[in-house]
């Protein structure tokens, strides 16, 4: 078989076919390790909530054993603990989905549920200098 000649129209062409080639095949395999991260971050957040509707369970069984007056903070961790199980339901959807299309931006994971309100803002006294004592015996 007799090759063409090697010219620079000839050259002209394959120069930017190979480079297509190349770069499709670097955002293939980025594309691919992308997808791979999604679906790692979808199970183990599918794990998280597993673990919390395993732990919901062992609580309502423990719930016959503990005070009525203990009763509502039980009840009240139960109903965090569901919250955070369906929010880790949520976020292994939606990296689930990112997965089969790895090519669209993830939006940020949405903050968790919160147990407990925050301590409201103390603002500080208006003087907070110390009064330190000089070491004479320094050497320096």
């Amino acid at each position: 078989m007799k090759f063409p000649r090697t010219t620079i129209r000839l050259l002209m062409v394959i120069v930017p076919v190979l480079t297509l080639l190349a770069w499709g095949s670097i955002e293939a395999f980025g594309l691919l390790r992308l997808r791979a991260r999604h679906l790692a971050r979808a199970t183990e957040h599918h794990r998280i909530a597993q673990d919390d509707r395993a732990a919901i369970q062992r609580m309502l069984a423990g719930l016959a054993n503990v005070a009525s007056s203990e009763q509502p903070f039980h009840v009240k961790v139960i109903q965090f603990t569901e919250d955070q199980a369906r929010h880790h339901e949520q976020l292994s959807l939606k990296y689930q989905l990112a997965a089969f299309q790895p090519w669209v931006n993830v939006t940020p994971d949405p903050e968790g549920p919160q147990f407990l309100q925050p301590l409201p803002f103390i603002e500080p006294a208006e003087d907070l200098s110390f009064d330190v004592p000089a070491d004479n015996n320094a050497t320096h």
